[in-house]
Parts: C-alpha cells; structure tokens; sequence
C-alpha cells in the first residue's frame, strides 16, 4: 500500500486540524443566562416541584390507611409527620411563584390562608353536617377554602370539636358511626385533592407529546418568546418570587401574628399560620431552605460576576444565614412566642433579618443587574 508523503500528511493535518477549529468555533455555547435560568430549573424549580408531588401522594394514601385501620395507635401521628413533609414541601414550591402555580387559583386550592374569618372550620363543618356525599367530585367542586392542606390540617389537629379535652383524637374517625366515616370521607377525598393539583403543577412543568412545557418555555427566553422577550425577564422573574415570598413571610407569617397589620397593633396569635398544628416556623424555614437552594444553584455565582457582585453575593449569602439562624434560635411555636416577652423580642429580631434580606434582593440585586420586578401583591411599601 503506498505512503503519502510526509509534506502531503502535515499539510493534511493542518487541514483537518483547522477544519476541527472552524467548526468548534461555530457551535454556540450558552450565555451565563440560558447557563443560569438552565440550572436552576434542572436542580431546583422541576425537582422542588416534582418531590411536592410525591409527598401529597403519600399523605392521600396515609388518610386512606389511617381510616381503614383504626387499632394502630400510631397512624394518626404518622399521618400528621407526612401532612408537615407535604406542608413543607408546599412552602418550598412556593417560593417559585410563576408558571402553572399561577394557573386557575392553584395556590388557594393547596392553601387557604391568612383565614381571618376562620373560614375552614365554618365550610368543614356545614359540609359534614350536611346530607350530601362526601367524594373527590364534591371536594372538586367546593370551595377553595376546603379543598386543601389548610382543610386536612384542621381536620388532624382542632380540637374543638371533642366531647372534652381529654378524648381521643382518634374518636373522631370511628367509622362506626356516621360522622366519623364522613370526617374520613372528607380526609380522604381532600388529601386527594391535593395530590391531583401537585400532579397538574409538576406535570405541567415538565410537559408531554400533546403540549410544552412550563420550564421550556422559560428556559428559551428571547424575542420570540411572549412571556419572557429577554434574558432579563428570565431572571427577573425568578427574583421577583424570591421577593414575593420574603413579603409574606414578613407581612402575613411574622408582621399579622405581631399586630404590625393593624391599628391598635396587638399581637393576633390566630393569625400566625398553621396554629392548630403549631408548625409555623417549621414552614418558615421550609420557605427560606428554598430561597437558599435557587441561590446556590447559580444565581449568587451569576451576581459575582457582575460589577460590585461579588461584594453583594457575599452579603446575600450571610444575610440569609443570619435569618435563619434568627427563626432556629425562637424555641416556642409562633403562636406561643408572640405572647411572651423574650418570644416576641426573638420574633421581632427575625422580622428585622427577613426585612434586611428582603432589601438586598429586591433593591440592591435589582440594582446590580439592571431588572425590573414585576407587581407584587405582597408588597408593603
């Protein structure tokens, strides 16, 4: 077999080496935008999502075990541990507060809270004092404000509706009698409930044959994109829900329980969320975990690369340690906490740390990335 030429293989070479390098060079590496908005779907939007989902499944199918063996003196425990997981959980998706969350009231059909006029436990009891048949066609149909984590909440934990303080929980759902195999009924198709939104909002995000889903349409930003035209609107939004949840924890979860919502400024202990399980700072801490998880999947990465970023990052980053470092040092539930002088001193403590980590997102942040946020329902200034 002939040779070629020595000349004739170097010259090949570079050919082909050149060759290898104009193509290289065409290929279109992502921007540190698509390479952020890219990360933090695929480490935290969809999987926060995703794990939400699974948690309301095993929560339906605890109520459904816990109502069909009454004699294990442990289920109903075990069925409050995996409601706070699936609460929990809950906390965490809302911190993501755009796309199909937004669609056709799926918040309020998860949660329904602040509840001023104690709603729930008026709505829960007419329905099971009432005639009709208690399934998932007539949750589906009812009113947000039982169809929901708030409503199985009440469901486990009020107490009032016990002969004495002393009775067994478990009394209620003695499906012996009427009213204890309708409180079941109602567990059971509510907790459902819950499970089918989780369903819809994570497999919304992902998307299917027959349609697109949420995180490609977010994910591919640009001019032909309505909802987000530019890189800008992209990551914009994704601040904005980091500030939106801020504003409630400070306004709802922490200022309303305070009285700092209202004129004569008396601490409303009913007002703190989850007070019948007394988990409210359980929940809190879910909401900053999720905060801390869109952070550290880029987004502070992304701000120190920008001028005077590197500084902001760094304040970002301890400011947010310092908040939840002021949640874990309040030892009482929130409910118990604004009652009591050094309870309510810690409490206020941790309203300040929220307000300062809020002011670094949602002006300086803003500020060093050239954004704009969006309108914000929670906003107090």
């Amino acid at each position: 077999m002939p040779t070629l030429p020595k000349k004739l293989l170097l010259k090949h070479g570079l050919i082909v080496t050149a060759l290898s390098i104009t193509i290289a060079g065409c290929s279109k590496q992502p921007t540190p935008e698509q390479t952020l908005i890219n990360t933090e779907l695929d480490r935290v939007i969809v999987p926060i999502h995703q794990h939400f989902e699974e948690q309301t499944a095993q929560l339906s199918q605890q109520a459904t075990a816990f109502c069909s063996d009454q004699r294990n003196p442990d289920s109903l425990e075990t069925l409050r541990e995996q409601w706070l997981l699936s609460m929990q959980s809950w906390q965490q998706v809302m911190a993501i507060d755009f796309g199909p969350i937004k669609e056709h009231n799926q918040a309020w059909k998860i949660q329904f809270w602040p509840d001023k006029k104690n709603l729930i436990k008026q709505k829960t009891l007419k329905l099971l004092a009432s005639d009709s048949k208690i399934d998932g066609d007539k949750i589906e149909k009812a009113s947000v404000v039982i169809q929901g984590l708030s409503a199985t909440e009440y469901l486990l934990y009020d107490r009032q509706s016990l002969v004495n303080a002393e009775s067994d929980f478990n009394s209620l759902y003695d499906t012996s009698t009427t009213q204890g195999q309708r409180r079941c009924d109602m567990l059971m198709a509510v907790t459902d409930h819950s499970h089918r939104v989780a369903q819809h909002m994570a497999e919304r995000w992902v998307g299917n044959d027959e349609e697109q889903g949420y995180a490609d349409i977010y994910r591919s930003f640009g001019e032909d994109n309505v909802d987000y035209p530019t890189a800008n609107d992209a990551i914009g939004t994704l601040i904005q829900s980091m500030v939106s949840s801020l504003e409630k924890i400070k306004k709802d979860k922490i200022g309303g329980p305070l009285g700092y919502n209202a004129k004569t400024k008396l601490v409303r202990p009913y007002l703190v969320e989850a007070w019948r399980s007394q988990q409210s700072l359980q929940l809190i801490d879910a909401n900053l975990e999720a905060i801390d998880q869109l952070l550290n999947a880029g987004l502070l990465e992304y701000i120190s690369a920008k001028p005077g970023g590197a500084e902001l990052a760094a304040k970002i980053k301890q400011q947010l340690a310092d908040t939840q470092f002021a949640a874990s040092v309040i030892k009482q539930s929130l409910f118990e906490a604004v009652n009591d002088a050094d309870g309510k001193a810690q409490t206020e403590d941790l309203y300040r740390q929220v307000t300062l980590l809020l002011r670094l997102l949602k002006k300086e942040t803003v500020d060093t990335l050239g954004i704009t946020l969006g309108f914000n329902s929670n906003d107090g200034d």
